[in-house]
């Protein structure tokens, strides 16, 4: 229930405004004035296109999900990468273009970037080559067991206003909850964990159950702690 009222609370400070554009490559030109949500996908279209089927988990709608996220405040970025993408290289090219909406004068609250799986891996790259504390983080089923676990430890050290969603079925991803925790320079985390049973495929689907939770988190100005109560899995402001 608190959690829902973290919702609400987010909800309250939203205003209601024209879609975003769709881009599937880095925008020629950028306006200082609008929004930017960087959408990285998952594994399963970088090798099998934009309409993959998994024998698991059905369809993955990339083409639905980007839609429904252009319903929001910002322009959507998302570019399908090549097979075999390393995510380092990923997370420098997302790096490079975000410094650049920076020096064209789009401000850091502005600019988001949500990814799912092996995409989740490359935002929290890219969060740690930012280290910008303003710039909103969504990573969904990206934390692996050794980033939890703190063997990997590409992403300590982060930067951001980070938000991790979880399906409690999900057996290939993981909650970012211990990462957030080691790292208490975050300007705000947000662990969100879901239970619908579908697990990694729930963000197959251009699910509003996940898609509005990160259109308020990306796109609405951050309250007071003192109007969002912390708890485990709510808003919790860290300075």
């Amino acid at each position: 229930m608190r959690l829902l009222a973290v919702f609400a609370c987010l909800l309250s400070l939203t205003d209601t405004v024209l879609a975003g554009e769709i881009f599937w490559r880095f925008p020629n030109k950028v306006s200082s004035s609008e929004r930017y949500l960087f959408y990285v996908h998952g594994k399963l279209v970088e090798t099998d296109g934009v309409s993959p089927i998994s024998p698991r988990f059905g369809h993955y709608q990339f083409h639905r999900i980007v839609t429904r996220l252009a319903k929001g405040r910002a322009n959507v970025i998302a570019r399908v990468r090549r097979s075999g993408t390393d995510p380092n290289a990923e997370a420098f090219r997302l790096t490079n273009e975000i410094r650049y909406l920076l020096k064209k004068g789009v401000p850091a609250t502005h600019i988001s970037v949500a990814g799912f799986s092996k995409g989740g891996y490359i935002t929290l790259l890219t969060a740690n080559r930012l280290q910008n504390a303003d710039i909103r983080f969504v990573v969904m089923a990206g934390c692996t067991e050794a980033i939890v676990a703190g063997t990997d430890n590409i992403a300590d050290g982060l930067q951001g206003t980070m938000m991790s969603m979880i399906d409690v079925e999900d057996d290939l991803g993981f909650s970012c909850r211990e990462l957030f925790e080691r790292n208490p320079q975050l300007t705000a985390s947000l662990d969100v964990k879901f239970d619908t049973g579908k697990g990694h495929g729930l963000f197959y689907r251009a699910d509003p159950t996940w898609i509005d939770p990160l259109l308020h988190w990306a796109e609405t100005d951050m309250p007071p702690a003192d109007e969002c109560a912390a708890t485990d899995n709510a808003f919790r402001r860290l300075r």
